[in-house]
């Protein structure tokens, strides 16, 4: 009612903030009933019993760059685990639940602290995660602890992160958010799952200064399945290893199961887009497409040869100082903007018109062209957009309906999915890819639309999440189960858990009634 705007104000204003922090603290104490399987039991631990049996770790094998993380490692006590993170230079100690913080001397006899290393401690299960990168959320996802995570990043696209969003649980933004809040946030968290600035410069002082923050390095690897790998990464900090060894051999066989063994065709793709600041027609190569073309039964173009006989192509490593990353091609259109060209000055729309024509052989060259040019809202975006943006209504893609967009699966904010759950899920792009190269291929329909056949985006909306959120409903997360010997478990006493249950519920109804106000 219009007579409770200044309250609603007040309390959004005042009181929002603080009181998500406060439950995101008061969700991080263990209830006994939770802690009896999820913990040893108080009193019950066993020096020198193998809580992490053999038979449940995970291992990075790390001998190929393209099929398996190199950016990461485990060892394993008895009681703890050591996860190393090669760009940022740390040590993960993570010590199960209810057993005593490993000795110094302890870790040093399993992993050596290396010489300018920094080493950091955490219980595990995590109880109140929280991740500032969107590519690590489909990971959390895919092991079942999505419920763990009391703030959604703004601009996640997944169901359960947008219904996350319905209840106000958002992590402030860190370009135009509450630097404060978001500060206080994150400090109230058990571990902060967060990117380096720029992990490829050697600068990860964002990560090992913050206490609780773990580098997700996973958008680093050398390949698609490499990034994958790193479910077993986030396992470790919930005792998912089983999930996580079964979830990534599931991704390999569909990877690899994508391209029709029977088709001595292969069609060639080309990754192209229109970009501006400054404006330029791009041809896209960089390895991780060329990985998803292969993997999908397609070629991918090769834009050497443009480069090398069209006037005005500019060639750079797709990311800068990696030779391994692949190549982006571009055409500027300021290249064009001669006298011999434009006796007077050229206007924009000659300049791109030249540009345009001298485009035109990337184009001809592919059976599939998959348009990468920038839509804030796709839906916009149709194949009379594609036609104009590239100036051409004459091409082999054309004649075969072929024109991509990779902003097929979108979220009710139009956030491209692409961007989220693909380096999780690779296979998604594969099969996705494979759809539309080869119709009758029985692959599932993912991130890909074909302009040529009016496809038009499909929403994830936040009513497709059938988890039970925490961070909207309260209560406890679905509990985790210990991989070793667990010690049968007391019921909460009144003494142990009421308080910490009561203060929980207080709190989460005092937030609850003034979500109804906002």
């Amino acid at each position: 009612q219009p007579e409770w705007d200044w309250l609603k104000v007040f309390f959004q204003g005042t009181f929002a903030g603080p009181i998500q922090v406060a439950f995101m603290r008061l969700s991080a104490v263990c209830i006994v009933a939770t802690c009896a399987t999820e913990c040893i039991e108080a009193g019950a631990f066993k020096p020198g019993v193998s809580y992490f049996p053999e038979d449940k770790r995970v291992a990075f094998s790390g001998t190929d760059a393209h099929s398996s993380a190199t950016l990461v490692d485990v060892h394993y006590g008895s009681h703890f685990k050591v996860v190393t993170s090669k760009q940022s230079q740390e040590q993960y100690v993570l010590t199960q639940c209810g057993a005593p913080q490993a000795e110094v001397a302890e870790v040093d006899a399993l992993v050596p602290l290396a010489s300018n290393w920094t080493r950091k401690f955490f219980d595990i299960p995590l109880k109140t995660p929280l991740t500032t990168s969107t590519a690590a959320l489909t990971f959390l996802e895919t092991l079942g602890v999505e419920d763990r995570v009391l703030l959604a990043p703004l601009y996640a696209t997944g169901a359960c992160w947008q219904k996350a969003h319905t209840c106000n649980a958002s992590l402030e933004d860190g370009w135009s958010g509450n630097a404060t809040l978001r500060q206080s946030q994150l400090d109230a968290a058990d571990v902060v799952f967060m990117d380096c600035t720029s992990a490829r410069d050697g600068d990860c002082s964002n990560v090992v200064s913050r206490a609780n923050a773990v580098q997700y390095s996973g958008a680093n690897e050398g390949g698609l399945l490499a990034s994958a790998e790193h479910i077993k990464f986030f396992a470790l900090f919930f005792n998912k290893e089983i999930e996580a060894i079964s979830a990534f051999e599931d991704t390999v066989a569909h990877f690899n199961a994508a391209a029709p063994t029977a088709t001595s065709t292969k069609p060639v793709v080309a990754w192209v887009s229109y970009q501006q600041w400054p404006d330029r027609f791009v041809m896209a190569d960089a390895a991780y497409r060329r990985s998803i073309v292969q993997a999908a039964g397609g070629v991918a173009a090769d834009g050497s040869g443009f480069h090398q006989s069209v006037a005005g192509w500019t060639e750079v490593q797709a990311v800068a100082g990696v030779a391994s990353s692949g190549k982006t091609y571009s055409l500027a259109l300021s290249a064009f903007n001669n006298s011999e060209n434009c006796p007077s000055a050229c206007s924009s729309a000659q300049l791109k018109s030249l540009a345009a024509a001298a485009f035109q052989p990337v184009l001809q060259s592919a059976d599939v062209l998959i348009d990468e040019t920038y839509e804030p809202d796709p839906h916009n975006y149709n194949l009379d957009s594609f036609k104009a943006t590239f100036e051409t209504d004459d091409l082999k893609a054309l004649t075969k309906l072929s024109v991509l967009r990779i902003d097929g699966t979108i979220s009710a904010d139009n956030g491209l999915d692409w961007y989220e759950s693909r380096f999780a899920r690779p296979e998604w792009a594969v099969e996705g890819l494979a759809f539309h190269l080869f119709p009758d291929s029985g692959n599932g329909k993912r991130y890909f639309r074909n302009l040529a056949q009016n496809e038009t985006p499909v929403s994830i909306i936040p009513q497709m999440c059938s988890v039970n959120m925490v961070a909207c409903t309260g209560g406890d997360p679905v509990t985790i189960a210990m991989l070793g010997p667990a010690v049968a478990a007391a019921g909460p006493t009144a003494d142990d858990s009421s308080l910490a249950s009561e203060a929980r519920w207080a709190f989460f109804a005092l937030a609850a009634m003034f979500h109804a106000l906002l």
